[in-house]
């Protein structure tokens, strides 16, 4: 509980909870104690039955109708998120370097992302490969192909001179000028979320950003729904 209160999410908390019952289990097989207290510690918390909402089509075309006349930047992100299905780790660590207009395909190959070290007082960017270890070559829809060819004309405006562990050349920034991370990305999705809302009717407001869910939930949403819907792959 004292976890939820510190507003971790349910995820990062399931996370703790499977560290914690591994340590408590190899305790029990050196016999120091009897049995496992992390077993149910995951009943009382607010999150674990909550179904994740999906965009249909038509919210999904007019969230993007929004953005783009109102939130340009949103609108660039939004739709490389949506075309590529990527991890927002993996969008926030992309650079020109991934991506052929020529060819038309971005590459994910590696991931940025923002943690704090054992021994070390704040977070800091490094580079990682991907949650799966694997590059994958995702071909452009015309739609991300406009918004990457139009981002690319302005390159020698919009771009900073910012490098993490020998990359850099970053496509996507924070509304400050930053590096992305998934906490800056998602005060970016509620302050947008508060927008469209207030400009929207009350039956097409954007519902809370649980609709941000993850690369797993993302694809199955794929599966079930196929392009009918939309959610953001929300984190790591």
């Amino acid at each position: 509980m004292q976890l939820q209160k510190d507003d971790l999410s349910y995820g990062t908390i399931t996370f703790y909870q499977k560290v914690m019952s591994a340590i408590f289990n190899m305790a029990i097989d050196e016999e120091f104690i009897d049995k496992n207290p992390t077993l149910r510690a995951l009943d009382q918390i607010e999150g674990s039955q909550k179904k994740k909402e999906v965009l249909t089509a038509e919210e999904q075309e007019s969230l993007l109708k929004f953005a783009k006349k109102n939130n340009p930047d949103m609108y660039c992100k939004l739709v490389f998120l949506v075309d590529t299905m990527c991890r927002v780790s993996e969008f926030s660590g992309i650079t020109w370097k991934d991506i052929n207009i020529k060819e038309r395909i971005v590459s994910i190959n590696h991931q940025l992302q923002y943690e704090k070290y054992l021994g070390e007082e704040h977070c800091r960017f490094h580079i990682a490969l991907t949650k799966g270890k694997e590059i994958r070559y995702v071909p452009m829809t015309q739609r991300l192909y406009k918004v990457l060819k139009e981002m690319k004309e302005n390159y020698f405006i919009d771009r900073r001179d910012i490098e993490v562990d020998g990359v850099g050349d970053f496509v996507f920034f924070s509304e400050n000028g930053y590096l992305l991370h998934a906490i800056s990305f998602r005060r970016e999705l509620l302050k947008f979320q508060n927008s469209y809302n207030k400009k929207s009717k009350t039956q097409d407001r954007m519902p809370n950003p649980a609709y941000v869910t993850s690369y797993r939930m993302y694809k199955k949403c794929r599966e079930r729904y196929g392009s009918e819907s939309f959610a953001i792959p929300y984190g790591a």
